[in-house]
Protein backbone atom coordinates (compact mmCIF):
# COMPACT_ATOMS: atom_id res chain seq x y z
CA UNK A 1 0.00 0.00 0.00
CA UNK A 2 1.32 3.43 -0.87
CA UNK A 3 2.46 5.70 1.93
CA UNK A 4 -0.20 8.29 2.65
CA UNK A 5 0.77 11.74 1.43
CA UNK A 6 0.50 14.77 3.68
CA UNK A 7 -2.40 17.13 3.20
CA UNK A 8 -1.50 19.59 0.45
CA UNK A 9 1.01 17.28 -1.23
CA UNK A 10 0.04 16.06 -4.71
CA UNK A 11 -3.27 17.88 -4.42
CA UNK A 12 -4.58 16.14 -1.30
CA UNK A 13 -7.35 17.99 0.53
CA UNK A 14 -9.39 17.27 3.62
CA UNK A 15 -13.06 18.12 3.90
CA UNK A 16 -15.88 17.52 6.40
CA UNK A 17 -19.04 15.70 5.36
CA UNK A 18 -22.48 16.71 6.57
CA UNK A 19 -25.32 14.21 6.78
CA UNK A 20 -28.86 14.54 8.05
CA UNK A 21 -29.79 11.90 10.64
CA UNK A 22 -33.51 11.01 10.83
CA UNK A 23 -34.59 11.03 14.47
CA UNK A 24 -38.37 10.80 14.30
CA UNK A 25 -39.12 13.62 16.73
CA UNK A 26 -37.40 16.00 16.28
CA UNK A 27 -37.49 15.12 12.61
CA UNK A 28 -33.75 15.24 11.88
CA UNK A 29 -30.43 16.68 12.95
CA UNK A 30 -27.30 17.59 11.00
CA UNK A 31 -24.16 15.65 11.87
CA UNK A 32 -20.64 16.41 10.66
CA UNK A 33 -18.13 13.67 9.92
CA UNK A 34 -14.57 15.00 9.59
CA UNK A 35 -11.70 13.54 7.65
CA UNK A 36 -12.54 12.98 3.99
CA UNK A 37 -9.10 12.94 2.38
CA UNK A 38 -9.44 13.34 -1.36
CA UNK A 39 -7.94 14.67 -4.57
CA UNK A 40 -9.53 16.29 -7.59
CA UNK A 41 -10.38 13.69 -10.22
CA UNK A 42 -9.87 16.30 -12.93
CA UNK A 43 -6.40 17.19 -11.63
CA UNK A 44 -5.39 13.52 -11.63
CA UNK A 45 -6.57 13.06 -15.23
CA UNK A 46 -4.69 16.15 -16.41
CA UNK A 47 -1.52 15.13 -14.60
CA UNK A 48 -1.56 11.61 -16.03
CA UNK A 49 -2.25 12.72 -19.60
CA UNK A 50 0.50 15.34 -19.56
CA UNK A 51 3.26 13.81 -17.40
CA UNK A 52 2.89 10.01 -17.41
CA UNK A 53 5.62 8.46 -19.62
CA UNK A 54 3.11 5.85 -20.79
CA UNK A 55 0.56 8.46 -21.90
CA UNK A 56 1.86 8.46 -25.48
CA UNK A 57 0.70 4.83 -25.75
CA UNK A 58 -2.83 5.50 -24.50
CA UNK A 59 -5.64 4.38 -26.80
CA UNK A 60 -7.79 7.41 -27.60
CA UNK A 61 -9.87 5.74 -30.31
CA UNK A 62 -11.87 2.65 -29.31
CA UNK A 63 -12.01 -0.18 -31.79
CA UNK A 64 -13.16 -3.75 -32.22
CA UNK A 65 -10.67 -6.57 -32.52
CA UNK A 66 -11.31 -9.70 -34.57
CA UNK A 67 -9.43 -12.93 -35.10
CA UNK A 68 -9.61 -15.14 -38.17
CA UNK A 69 -8.57 -18.74 -37.69
CA UNK A 70 -5.80 -19.76 -40.12
CA UNK A 71 -7.12 -21.66 -43.11
CA UNK A 72 -10.74 -20.74 -42.42
CA UNK A 73 -13.15 -17.89 -43.01
CA UNK A 74 -14.35 -17.97 -39.40
CA UNK A 75 -13.93 -14.63 -37.66
CA UNK A 76 -14.37 -14.14 -33.93
CA UNK A 77 -14.68 -10.97 -31.88
CA UNK A 78 -11.84 -10.62 -29.37
CA UNK A 79 -12.64 -9.03 -26.02
CA UNK A 80 -9.36 -8.11 -24.40
CA UNK A 81 -9.38 -4.57 -23.04
CA UNK A 82 -11.75 -1.83 -22.00
CA UNK A 83 -10.91 0.34 -25.03
CA UNK A 84 -12.13 -2.46 -27.34
CA UNK A 85 -15.38 -2.96 -25.41
CA UNK A 86 -18.86 -2.02 -26.55
CA UNK A 87 -19.19 0.39 -23.61
CA UNK A 88 -16.15 2.42 -24.65
CA UNK A 89 -17.17 2.39 -28.31
CA UNK A 90 -20.68 3.51 -27.40
CA UNK A 91 -19.33 6.31 -25.19
CA UNK A 92 -17.09 7.50 -28.04
CA UNK A 93 -19.93 7.44 -30.58
CA UNK A 94 -22.30 9.26 -28.22
CA UNK A 95 -19.67 11.94 -27.63
CA UNK A 96 -19.20 12.56 -31.36
CA UNK A 97 -22.97 13.08 -31.73
CA UNK A 98 -23.04 15.87 -29.15
CA UNK A 99 -22.93 19.48 -30.38
CA UNK A 100 -19.42 20.90 -30.20
CA UNK A 101 -18.30 23.72 -27.95
CA UNK A 102 -18.81 27.17 -29.51
CA UNK A 103 -15.79 28.24 -31.53
CA UNK A 104 -13.91 24.99 -30.87
CA UNK A 105 -12.91 22.54 -33.59
CA UNK A 106 -10.61 20.39 -31.44
CA UNK A 107 -10.81 16.65 -31.69
CA UNK A 108 -12.97 15.14 -28.93
CA UNK A 109 -11.87 11.97 -27.13
CA UNK A 110 -13.17 9.88 -24.25
CA UNK A 111 -11.08 9.31 -21.13
CA UNK A 112 -12.43 6.08 -19.67
CA UNK A 113 -12.39 6.01 -15.87
CA UNK A 114 -12.33 2.82 -13.85
CA UNK A 115 -12.86 2.96 -10.09
CA UNK A 116 -12.17 0.49 -7.29
CA UNK A 117 -12.84 0.76 -3.58
CA UNK A 118 -12.50 -1.69 -0.74
CA UNK A 119 -12.72 -1.09 3.00
CA UNK A 120 -9.97 -2.96 4.81
CA UNK A 121 -8.64 -3.56 8.31
CA UNK A 122 -5.00 -2.51 8.61
CA UNK A 123 -3.92 -4.52 11.65
CA UNK A 124 -4.60 -7.87 13.28
CA UNK A 125 -5.24 -6.06 16.55
CA UNK A 126 -7.05 -2.81 17.20
CA UNK A 127 -9.49 -0.97 14.98
CA UNK A 128 -7.28 0.79 12.42
CA UNK A 129 -9.18 0.81 9.11
CA UNK A 130 -8.85 2.36 5.69
CA UNK A 131 -11.34 2.76 2.85
CA UNK A 132 -9.40 3.81 -0.25
CA UNK A 133 -10.81 4.71 -3.66
CA UNK A 134 -8.55 4.08 -6.65
CA UNK A 135 -8.92 5.19 -10.25
CA UNK A 136 -7.30 3.95 -13.45
CA UNK A 137 -7.59 5.26 -16.98
CA UNK A 138 -9.10 2.66 -19.29
CA UNK A 139 -7.24 4.17 -22.25
CA UNK A 140 -4.09 2.53 -20.91
CA UNK A 141 -3.21 -1.01 -21.91
CA UNK A 142 -4.34 -3.46 -19.23
CA UNK A 143 -0.86 -4.97 -18.86
CA UNK A 144 0.57 -1.56 -17.99
CA UNK A 145 -2.51 -0.54 -16.03
CA UNK A 146 -2.35 -3.60 -13.77
CA UNK A 147 1.40 -3.58 -13.26
CA UNK A 148 2.44 -2.36 -9.78
CA UNK A 149 5.60 -0.92 -11.35
CA UNK A 150 3.65 1.54 -13.52
CA UNK A 151 1.80 3.27 -10.64
CA UNK A 152 -1.32 3.36 -12.80
CA UNK A 153 -3.77 3.00 -9.90
CA UNK A 154 -4.25 6.54 -8.64
CA UNK A 155 -5.41 7.31 -5.10
CA UNK A 156 -8.55 9.43 -5.28
CA UNK A 157 -9.93 9.41 -1.75
CA UNK A 158 -9.98 7.76 1.64
CA UNK A 159 -13.63 7.43 2.62
CA UNK A 160 -14.25 8.11 6.32
CA UNK A 161 -16.12 5.57 8.42
CA UNK A 162 -19.16 6.52 10.46
CA UNK A 163 -17.72 7.45 13.89
CA UNK A 164 -18.77 5.44 16.93
CA UNK A 165 -19.76 8.62 18.75
CA UNK A 166 -22.70 9.05 16.39
CA UNK A 167 -24.55 6.80 18.83
CA UNK A 168 -23.88 9.32 21.62
CA UNK A 169 -25.13 12.11 19.36
CA UNK A 170 -28.40 10.28 18.67
CA UNK A 171 -28.82 9.43 22.36
CA UNK A 172 -28.46 13.09 23.36
CA UNK A 173 -30.95 14.20 20.72
CA UNK A 174 -33.64 11.58 21.29
CA UNK A 175 -32.98 10.07 24.69
CA UNK A 176 -32.92 6.65 23.02
CA UNK A 177 -30.12 4.43 21.80
CA UNK A 178 -29.42 4.33 18.07
CA UNK A 179 -31.05 1.48 16.20
CA UNK A 180 -29.41 -0.58 13.49
CA UNK A 181 -31.54 0.65 10.56
CA UNK A 182 -30.75 4.29 11.42
CA UNK A 183 -27.00 3.61 11.57
CA UNK A 184 -27.16 1.71 8.27
CA UNK A 185 -28.97 4.67 6.73
CA UNK A 186 -26.29 7.03 8.05
CA UNK A 187 -23.54 4.92 6.47
CA UNK A 188 -25.31 5.08 3.12
CA UNK A 189 -25.77 8.83 3.41
CA UNK A 190 -22.10 9.26 4.33
CA UNK A 191 -20.90 7.17 1.37
CA UNK A 192 -22.96 9.14 -1.13
CA UNK A 193 -22.05 12.45 0.46
CA UNK A 194 -18.44 11.41 -0.17
CA UNK A 195 -19.13 10.82 -3.85
CA UNK A 196 -21.09 14.05 -4.10
CA UNK A 197 -17.89 15.77 -2.97
CA UNK A 198 -15.71 13.82 -5.42
CA UNK A 199 -18.06 14.51 -8.34
CA UNK A 200 -17.62 18.23 -7.82
CA UNK A 201 -18.51 21.12 -10.11
CA UNK A 202 -15.10 20.94 -11.76
CA UNK A 203 -15.71 17.31 -12.71
CA UNK A 204 -19.23 18.10 -13.95
CA UNK A 205 -17.85 20.89 -16.14
CA UNK A 206 -15.29 18.49 -17.61
CA UNK A 207 -17.99 15.83 -18.08
CA UNK A 208 -20.20 18.26 -20.03
CA UNK A 209 -17.72 20.49 -21.82
CA UNK A 210 -14.46 18.55 -21.77
CA UNK A 211 -10.92 19.61 -20.87
CA UNK A 212 -8.54 21.17 -23.38
CA UNK A 213 -5.30 19.22 -22.95
CA UNK A 214 -2.08 18.99 -24.93
CA UNK A 215 -1.45 15.25 -25.08
CA UNK A 216 1.89 13.45 -25.02
CA UNK A 217 1.93 13.27 -28.84
CA UNK A 218 1.86 17.07 -29.02
CA UNK A 219 -1.75 17.27 -30.24
CA UNK A 220 -4.23 19.40 -28.32
CA UNK A 221 -7.59 17.71 -27.86
CA UNK A 222 -10.76 18.17 -25.83
CA UNK A 223 -10.96 15.26 -23.38
CA UNK A 224 -14.23 14.12 -21.82
CA UNK A 225 -14.10 11.88 -18.72
CA UNK A 226 -16.58 9.01 -18.68
CA UNK A 227 -17.00 6.54 -15.82
CA UNK A 228 -17.04 3.07 -17.39
CA UNK A 229 -16.60 0.66 -14.49
CA UNK A 230 -16.70 0.51 -10.70
CA UNK A 231 -15.44 -2.67 -9.09
CA UNK A 232 -16.29 -3.47 -5.47
CA UNK A 233 -17.42 -6.34 -3.28
CA UNK A 234 -21.12 -6.99 -2.76
CA UNK A 235 -21.57 -4.90 0.42
CA UNK A 236 -20.10 -1.89 -1.38
CA UNK A 237 -22.10 -2.53 -4.54
CA UNK A 238 -25.19 -2.38 -2.36
CA UNK A 239 -24.04 1.04 -1.14
CA UNK A 240 -23.23 2.28 -4.64
CA UNK A 241 -26.52 1.09 -6.16
CA UNK A 242 -28.53 2.27 -3.12
CA UNK A 243 -30.33 -1.03 -2.63
CA UNK A 244 -30.89 -3.28 0.39
CA UNK A 245 -28.30 -5.87 1.33
CA UNK A 246 -29.73 -9.26 0.25
CA UNK A 247 -33.24 -7.84 -0.04
CA UNK A 248 -36.09 -9.20 -2.13
CA UNK A 249 -34.17 -8.14 -5.26
CA UNK A 250 -30.51 -8.56 -4.23
CA UNK A 251 -28.84 -7.84 -7.58
CA UNK A 252 -27.47 -4.29 -8.05
CA UNK A 253 -28.06 -4.45 -11.82
CA UNK A 254 -31.52 -6.02 -12.15
CA UNK A 255 -34.71 -6.67 -10.20
CA UNK A 256 -34.74 -10.47 -10.34
CA UNK A 257 -36.36 -11.78 -7.16
CA UNK A 258 -34.28 -13.70 -4.64
CA UNK A 259 -36.73 -16.59 -4.97
CA UNK A 260 -35.91 -16.81 -8.71
CA UNK A 261 -32.12 -16.92 -8.37
CA UNK A 262 -32.25 -20.72 -8.64
CA UNK A 263 -33.14 -20.30 -12.33
CA UNK A 264 -29.70 -18.84 -13.02
CA UNK A 265 -28.33 -20.11 -16.32
CA UNK A 266 -31.68 -20.72 -17.97
CA UNK A 267 -32.95 -18.86 -21.02
CA UNK A 268 -35.86 -17.50 -18.99
CA UNK A 269 -33.47 -16.09 -16.39
CA UNK A 270 -31.26 -14.45 -19.02
CA UNK A 271 -34.29 -12.84 -20.62
CA UNK A 272 -35.58 -11.60 -17.29
CA UNK A 273 -32.23 -10.07 -16.32
CA UNK A 274 -32.09 -8.30 -19.66
CA UNK A 275 -35.63 -6.96 -19.47
CA UNK A 276 -35.81 -6.16 -15.74
CA UNK A 277 -32.69 -4.02 -15.40
CA UNK A 278 -32.62 -1.30 -12.79
CA UNK A 279 -33.29 2.10 -14.33
CA UNK A 280 -32.92 5.69 -13.26
CA UNK A 281 -36.37 6.58 -14.52
CA UNK A 282 -39.01 8.96 -13.21
CA UNK A 283 -40.78 6.18 -11.31
CA UNK A 284 -37.60 5.29 -9.40
CA UNK A 285 -36.83 8.91 -8.56
CA UNK A 286 -40.40 9.50 -7.39
CA UNK A 287 -40.26 6.44 -5.11
CA UNK A 288 -37.07 7.65 -3.46
CA UNK A 289 -38.41 11.19 -3.15
CA UNK A 290 -41.66 10.01 -1.58
CA UNK A 291 -39.84 7.72 0.87
CA UNK A 292 -37.52 10.52 1.99
CA UNK A 293 -40.54 12.71 2.55
CA UNK A 294 -41.90 10.07 4.91
CA UNK A 295 -38.60 9.91 6.79
CA UNK A 296 -37.56 13.55 6.96
CA UNK A 297 -40.88 15.41 6.83
CA UNK A 298 -43.19 13.05 8.68
CA UNK A 299 -40.76 11.42 11.10
CA UNK A 300 -41.26 7.83 9.95
CA UNK A 301 -38.56 5.25 10.66
CA UNK A 302 -36.32 4.31 7.73
CA UNK A 303 -37.62 0.72 7.96
CA UNK A 304 -41.24 1.61 8.62
CA UNK A 305 -44.21 0.26 6.68
CA UNK A 306 -44.76 3.72 5.20
CA UNK A 307 -41.28 3.66 3.65
CA UNK A 308 -41.46 0.00 2.66
CA UNK A 309 -44.65 0.73 0.74
CA UNK A 310 -42.55 2.68 -1.76
CA UNK A 311 -39.25 0.80 -1.74
CA UNK A 312 -39.50 -2.79 -0.54
CA UNK A 313 -40.73 -4.32 -3.81
CA UNK A 314 -37.45 -3.58 -5.61
CA UNK A 315 -35.18 -3.56 -2.51
CA UNK A 316 -34.52 0.17 -2.75
CA UNK A 317 -33.54 2.55 0.06
CA UNK A 318 -34.42 6.17 0.97
CA UNK A 319 -31.04 7.59 -0.07
CA UNK A 320 -30.29 9.96 -2.92
CA UNK A 321 -27.71 8.30 -5.15
CA UNK A 322 -24.76 10.67 -5.69
CA UNK A 323 -23.96 9.28 -9.15
CA UNK A 324 -27.52 9.70 -10.34
CA UNK A 325 -27.94 13.09 -8.69
CA UNK A 326 -24.77 14.50 -10.26
CA UNK A 327 -24.43 12.61 -13.54
CA UNK A 328 -27.90 11.14 -14.11
CA UNK A 329 -29.20 14.26 -15.92
CA UNK A 330 -26.41 13.75 -18.48
CA UNK A 331 -27.40 10.16 -19.28
CA UNK A 332 -25.18 8.30 -16.82
CA UNK A 333 -26.43 4.93 -15.53
CA UNK A 334 -24.91 3.94 -12.19
CA UNK A 335 -26.26 0.38 -12.40
CA UNK A 336 -24.41 -0.42 -15.63
CA UNK A 337 -21.02 0.66 -14.30
CA UNK A 338 -21.00 -2.08 -11.62
CA UNK A 339 -18.91 -4.97 -12.93
CA UNK A 340 -17.99 -8.43 -11.69
CA UNK A 341 -15.35 -8.40 -8.96
CA UNK A 342 -13.34 -11.59 -9.54
CA UNK A 343 -11.43 -11.26 -6.28
CA UNK A 344 -14.41 -10.97 -3.93
CA UNK A 345 -17.12 -12.70 -5.92
CA UNK A 346 -15.14 -15.65 -7.24
CA UNK A 347 -11.69 -16.25 -5.76
CA UNK A 348 -12.63 -15.61 -2.12
CA UNK A 349 -16.32 -15.96 -2.86
CA UNK A 350 -17.86 -18.87 -4.74
CA UNK A 351 -14.57 -20.71 -5.31
CA UNK A 352 -13.61 -20.50 -1.62
CA UNK A 353 -17.02 -21.88 -0.63
CA UNK A 354 -16.81 -24.65 -3.24
CA UNK A 355 -13.27 -25.57 -2.14
CA UNK A 356 -14.39 -25.93 1.47
CA UNK A 357 -17.24 -28.16 0.30
CA UNK A 358 -14.87 -30.34 -1.75
CA UNK A 359 -12.58 -30.75 1.25
CA UNK A 360 -15.53 -31.78 3.44
CA UNK A 361 -16.46 -34.42 0.87
CA UNK A 362 -12.85 -35.59 0.66
CA UNK A 363 -12.80 -35.96 4.45
CA UNK A 364 -15.42 -38.69 4.16
CA UNK A 365 -12.79 -40.82 2.37
CA UNK A 366 -10.59 -40.71 5.47
CA UNK A 367 -8.09 -38.41 7.17
CA UNK A 368 -5.25 -40.03 5.25
CA UNK A 369 -6.69 -38.58 2.04
CA UNK A 370 -6.53 -35.08 3.50
CA UNK A 371 -2.87 -35.63 4.40
CA UNK A 372 -2.24 -36.91 0.88
CA UNK A 373 -3.91 -33.81 -0.54
CA UNK A 374 -1.69 -31.47 1.50
CA UNK A 375 1.39 -33.46 0.49
CA UNK A 376 0.50 -33.24 -3.20
CA UNK A 377 0.10 -29.48 -3.03
CA UNK A 378 3.46 -29.10 -1.30
CA UNK A 379 5.07 -31.05 -4.15
CA UNK A 380 3.72 -28.64 -6.78
CA UNK A 381 6.73 -26.57 -7.96
CA UNK A 382 6.40 -22.79 -8.29
CA UNK A 383 5.74 -21.53 -11.79
CA UNK A 384 6.85 -18.08 -12.87
CA UNK A 385 7.50 -15.26 -10.46
CA UNK A 386 3.93 -15.04 -9.22
CA UNK A 387 1.80 -17.35 -11.41
CA UNK A 388 1.84 -20.26 -8.96
CA UNK A 389 3.58 -19.87 -5.61
CA UNK A 390 4.80 -22.74 -3.44
CA UNK A 391 2.31 -24.28 -1.01
CA UNK A 392 4.15 -24.42 2.33
CA UNK A 393 1.11 -24.77 4.61
CA UNK A 394 -1.66 -27.34 4.64
CA UNK A 395 -4.11 -26.32 1.93
CA UNK A 396 -6.91 -28.29 3.58
CA UNK A 397 -6.80 -26.04 6.65
CA UNK A 398 -7.36 -22.89 4.53
CA UNK A 399 -5.58 -20.74 7.12
CA UNK A 400 -5.11 -17.02 6.42
CA UNK A 401 -5.15 -17.40 2.65
CA UNK A 402 -5.22 -14.42 0.33
CA UNK A 403 -7.21 -14.30 -2.90
CA UNK A 404 -4.05 -15.04 -4.89
CA UNK A 405 -3.62 -18.25 -2.86
CA UNK A 406 -7.13 -19.41 -3.74
CA UNK A 407 -6.37 -18.62 -7.38
CA UNK A 408 -3.25 -20.80 -7.21
CA UNK A 409 -5.17 -23.61 -5.50
CA UNK A 410 -7.78 -23.49 -8.25
CA UNK A 411 -5.17 -23.75 -11.01
CA UNK A 412 -3.83 -27.04 -9.64
CA UNK A 413 -7.09 -28.24 -8.10
CA UNK A 414 -8.31 -30.49 -10.91
CA UNK A 415 -5.84 -33.29 -10.34
CA UNK A 416 -5.28 -32.98 -6.60
CA UNK A 417 -8.87 -32.85 -5.39
CA UNK A 418 -11.27 -33.65 -8.19
CA UNK A 419 -9.77 -37.05 -9.04
CA UNK A 420 -10.34 -38.26 -5.51
CA UNK A 421 -13.76 -36.69 -5.19
CA UNK A 422 -14.84 -38.32 -8.45
CA UNK A 423 -14.49 -41.68 -6.73
CA UNK A 424 -17.55 -40.71 -4.73
CA UNK A 425 -19.57 -39.57 -7.72
CA UNK A 426 -21.48 -42.88 -7.84
CA UNK A 427 -23.02 -41.79 -4.55
CA UNK A 428 -26.20 -39.92 -5.48
CA UNK A 429 -26.09 -37.87 -2.27
CA UNK A 430 -22.62 -36.59 -3.10
CA UNK A 431 -23.70 -35.75 -6.65
CA UNK A 432 -26.66 -33.82 -5.30
CA UNK A 433 -24.52 -31.86 -2.81
CA UNK A 434 -22.06 -30.85 -5.53
CA UNK A 435 -24.83 -29.66 -7.77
Amino acid sequence: MKKQENIGEKGWKEAPLNISIPLGAPLSADYTVPGLRHRSIVDIIKRVLTTDPNAENFHLYPHKQHYTKPGTNTTERVYGDIFSSDSFIRAHEDLQKLPGEPGCDLERVVIGLQFWSDATVLTNFGSAKLWPVYMSLGNQNKYERNSPLENAAHDVAHIPFLPDNVKDFILRKTGKSAKGPVLTHCRRELFHQTWTTLLDDEFLAAYQHGMVIKFADGVTRRAFPRILTYSADYPEKVLIATIRDLGLCPCPRCTVKKADIGQLGTDADAKKRHEDTRRNDAQYRNRVKASRREVYDRGKAVNSAAVDAFLKEFSEVPTNNAFLQRLGPHGFDVFKMLVVDLLHEFEIGEWKTFLAHLIRILTTLGEDKISELDDRYRKVPPFGRDTIRSFADNVSEMKRLAARDYEDILQVCTWNISAQVLRLMNDSLVCHSLL
